[in-house]
């Protein structure tokens, strides 16, 4: 990432559009903005995948309210609001399942929130993720967002948010004594319980 470039672009571009970068406000304007988008809405933190095997049988895991923070990819506005992920995790023989810290459902979140996204596009690829990373047998992810480029252009509608969802289920989920629709049910009323 070549920061020197973008500040000069942003420079330029603020120029362009007969914005006088000599006074207190706007003069350093283009290297605050460059920090923001290199340090903070385009950089996540690495992390690795890591599970715990514990002796408690299949598991429905469901983590809700997850921060979404990132930028729409066509106009560079903010798309902000809440994932929720449900997983299913299906013992071996002995009663085992290996779980992943609840932390990681957070930072794969944030890993496809920090750069410029669709939010269809993030939806699937964070349900992809959990289901090769995790290993988990049912992925069903839930966003809802506020998109900047409805809000603040075009159609000016503050108020209206839009929702995408995705489900990854794996063969033997499949092929088991398993149904995708009763979970995703589950889900939802878990989701509506805790909101009320």
């Amino acid at each position: 990432m070549d920061k020197h470039k973008a500040e000069l672009a942003i420079k330029a571009f603020l120029e362009a559009l007969d914005q006088d970068l000599t006074g207190p406000n706007l003069k350093d304007t283009p290297k605050r903005v460059t920090k923001m988008f290199a340090e903070e809405l385009l950089t996540h933190k690495p992390f690795e995948v890591t599970t715990f095997e514990t002796a408690v049988g299949s598991q429905f895991v469901s983590v809700f309210d997850i921060n979404v923070a990132s930028l729409c990819s066509h106009h560079l506005q903010p798309i902000t609001g809440k994932a929720h992920i449900g997983t299913f995790y299906i013992a071996d023989s002995n009663n085992n399942v290996k779980l992943p810290g609840l932390s990681k459902y957070a930072r794969v979140v944030d890993k496809f929130a920090r750069k410029l996204q669709l939010q269809e596009r993030m939806t699937f690829q964070i349900c992809e993720f959990i289901y090769e990373a995790f290993m988990a047998d049912f992925v069903y992810v839930h966003i809802d967002c506020k998109h900047g480029c409805m809000s603040h252009r075009g159609i000016k509608d503050v108020n209206s948010n839009t929702t995408t969802t995705y489900l990854l289920t794996t063969p033997r989920y499949k092929s088991g004594d398993f149904d995708a629709r009763s979970m995703i049910n589950d889900f939802y009323h878990q989701l509506s319980v805790r909101s009320r």
